[in-house]
């Protein structure tokens, strides 16, 4: 057999830096020796840790945003003109769905090391992660709620406005 043959095949190969794209089984790029499995799963407990940090500190920026525009925006000294509070309900929605695509985007690689943490562990008889207890309300539902409702708020207000109502 030629040696291009072994390197097409390799080529094709998905290489275990990159995130297997859907349709792509995560047990199929199972890690064949123990200590290279031990070690991606060490490393996938890193980029857990990581993806739920910065979750963390997202929902805690936006938080710290939606306060300020509210507080600027629900003023009632009558310094902010109707164009100026719309445009502060215009930019708290926008901040509310940037944060929340960010939230989607960062769960979406939670969710997925978590999944490959399951295969290995079937492989090296852990249960850290496929042995967790099951809610109905998750966090991920949870944070999704806080941005629909802030998405809500911001465009009820800027609706109101518009009526004239506020």
């Amino acid at each position: 057999m030629s040696e291009a043959a072994p390197q097409a095949a390799d080529a094709q190969r998905p290489s275990p830096e990159e995130p297997a794209p859907s349709g792509i089984d995560l047990e199929a790029r199972l890690t064949p020796s123990r200590e290279g499995a031990e070690k991606e799963y060490a490393d996938l407990g890193q980029n857990l840790r990581h993806y739920a940090n910065m979750r963390f500190a997202q929902l805690t920026l936006f938080t710290a945003i939606t306060a300020g525009l509210a507080k600027i925006a629900l003023d009632d000294s009558g310094g902010a003109s109707p164009g100026a509070r719309a445009a502060l309900y215009a930019a708290g929605t926008i901040v509310a769905l940037a944060f929340w695509v960010m939230e989607e985007r960062a769960a979406d690689y939670w969710h997925h090391f978590r999944r490959r943490a399951m295969v290995l562990e079937k492989h090296l008889g852990y249960r850290q992660y496929s042995a967790k207890p099951l809610r109905r309300i998750s966090a991920t539902n949870a944070t999704r709620s806080i941005f629909l409702l802030a998405c809500l708020a911001w465009l009820i207000s800027l609706t109101l406005l518009a009526a004239g109502r506020i």
